[in-house]
């Protein structure tokens, strides 16, 4: 029975052992979990601040005749969008439209653009150029809103 007391003694030892190494894991485990999330959420908060941050300007290439030349999704603002917009032409060629053709002035501001979009019946083709802004390689088909 002497023997049978130590080991009796011995199981719950152990099993406390065990339990507070597992216990101590788990905090700490929690204490780097929490760490993760706080470093995951400055992260977040980072991107969300730099995100709502005004970009500088695209500075876009120019072609021999001076004129800037790029997609117009690295413009910040339609201010800011290439003197030749890239487009693709019916005739499936990569080329591009003069800002000027794509965004008339005198439009003065965006509820204009969109009642003289609402206005518009049929497609009006303008033109699409090589980038040497002169040669002309297609037409480009600016559609009304349903479709035309």
């Amino acid at each position: 029975m002497a023997s049978s007391t130590p080991r009796g003694w011995k199981r719950p030892a152990l099993l406390a052992t065990l339990g507070c190494v597992t216990i101590g894991a788990l905090a700490a485990g929690g204490t780097a979990l929490a760490a993760t999330a706080g470093s995951h959420s400055q992260q977040h908060a980072a991107q969300a601040q730099n995100a709502a941050a005004p970009r500088a300007p695209h500075v876009f290439a120019r072609n021999a005749h001076g004129l800037s030349y790029g997609s117009e999704l690295d413009a910040t603002d339609p201010a800011n969008a290439p003197d030749l917009i890239a487009a693709y032409a019916t005739n499936g060629k990569l080329g591009y439209v003069l800002k000027k053709d794509l965004h008339p002035q005198g439009l003065s501001g965006p509820a204009a653009a969109v009642h003289a979009q609402a206005a518009m019946t049929t497609p009006t083709p303008i033109p699409v150029y090589a980038i040497d802004g002169v040669t002309r390689i297609g037409v480009y088909l600016i559609t009304p809103p349903n479709g035309g």
